[in-house]
């Protein structure tokens, strides 16, 4: 019987924590958050066994821990926890960041245990209330062990993973986080701006009153946790602040394209991104 630990156990945590308690029955789950009432309905849906006050001892007994808080409280959390820690536990992390977190694994002696994880799936709405077995079921689910990973600590993590359902990509955390400061940090940031830009202008709330799926798509993850994506920014902000930039180019070049009345380039950009978009389905 396998016992795994969770730090944390928000919408992404609480999603695994089901998905593995689906797949392995039998498996003891415990659970360390600062609010311990929070994990109140985990162990009313018997998805956790245990609630802990401290992330030490206890965690020293998991086969693997998953750390499921915002990404800047890990090296904390890594440090309390090192002495806990043997040879062949293996603590991974969901977070959308990856060079963050290996470097506070090397800084508290944990390299050798620590393998950076990242499902690339989620929603605008947090907490273990909208946690669901089926969120990450058929998500890539990147890894980015360190140099000192040990081959069987890889396999067993990504064993794991693909017999929950998920389907395993393997990079580095650098590479990683220039990947997502693309097609993920970026995004939100526009979600944000696009929205205090309508805010802006809508002074008699018509565009309020209007807006349908279009805006609602485009916009829906600027309602996202603030708390997270300050750490994620922050975490992230050489590779998204150098991809902003390419961003902001673009939109200069659309609006000197309308400025001029070139409708061709209208089309033109639209008959790109069309044909990019389309090797992606």
């Amino acid at each position: 019987m396998n016992t795994y630990g969770f730090i944390g156990l928000g919408l992404i945590g609480g999603s695994l924590a089901k998905m593995i308690r689906k797949n392995e029955p039998d498996a003891r789950i415990i659970c360390y958050s600062r609010n311990k009432e929070k994990l109140l309905p985990a162990v009313q849906d018997k998805i956790i066994d245990s609630r802990l006050t401290q992330p030490g001892e206890e965690l020293g007994k998991c086969d693997i821990i998953f750390l499921c808080t915002p990404v800047l409280y890990f090296e904390d959390i890594l440090f309390k926890i090192k002495d806990h820690i043997s040879d062949g536990q293996i603590i991974t992390d969901v977070g959308s960041v990856k060079v963050a977190p290996a470097e506070a694994a090397k800084k508290a002696g944990l390299s050798a245990s620590f393998i950076g994880g990242h499902p690339m799936a989620g929603s605008e709405k947090t907490g273990y209330e909208n946690s669901d077995a089926e969120l990450l079921k058929g998500c890539t689910y990147i890894l980015t062990p360190a140099y000192d990973t040990p081959p069987d600590s890889l396999k067993r993590l990504k064993g794991l993973l693909t017999d929950i359902g998920c389907n395993i990509s393997i990079t580095t955390p650098e590479l990683h986080d220039y990947a997502v400061a693309g097609i993920s940090h970026l995004p939100h940031l526009s979600a944000v701006a696009l929205t205090e830009t309508i805010k802006k202008a809508d002074t008699d709330d018509l565009m309020m009153r209007f807006a349908a799926t279009g805006f609602r798509d485009t916009t829906r993850i600027a309602a996202s946790s603030p708390e997270v994506w300050e750490q994620i920014c922050t975490a992230n902000s050489g590779n998204i602040v150098k991809l902003l930039d390419a961003y902001i180019d673009e939109l200069t070049s659309l609006k000197n394209i309308l400025q001029s009345g070139n409708g061709s380039g209208i089309n033109e950009a639209f008959r790109s991104a069309g044909e990019y978009l389309k090797k992606m389905q």
